[in-house]
């Protein structure tokens, strides 16, 4: 399913004039958005982004957004696991 959104014609010059430019920033923005109000993973938020995750997670970065939770490197979650497995 795809939904069409109107926008102002004066977007599109602050974008290049790319409509694909600003269809892009719009799925960052709305992810960024599902995440912060906590309906989606930071996974689901950086698939539905269209970035790949670490690309989401420096979209994030930019933007001076923390991660809301979790480990935040693959070391730190396989130490999370490696605590929890001993318990």
């Amino acid at each position: 399913m795809e939904i069409d959104v109107s926008l102002p014609d004066e977007f599109l010059k602050y974008f290049d004039d790319s409509p694909e430019k600003l269809q892009k920033i719009n799925r960052i923005i709305l992810a960024i958005d599902l995440y912060l109000d906590q309906k989606v993973s930071i996974g689901k938020a950086a698939e539905l982004s269209g970035l790949p995750f670490d690309k989401f997670h420096e979209e994030l970065s930019q933007r001076k957004i923390k991660r809301l939770g979790g480990p935040l490197s693959v070391n730190e979650a396989e130490n999370e696991l490696r605590i929890a497995s001993s318990l």
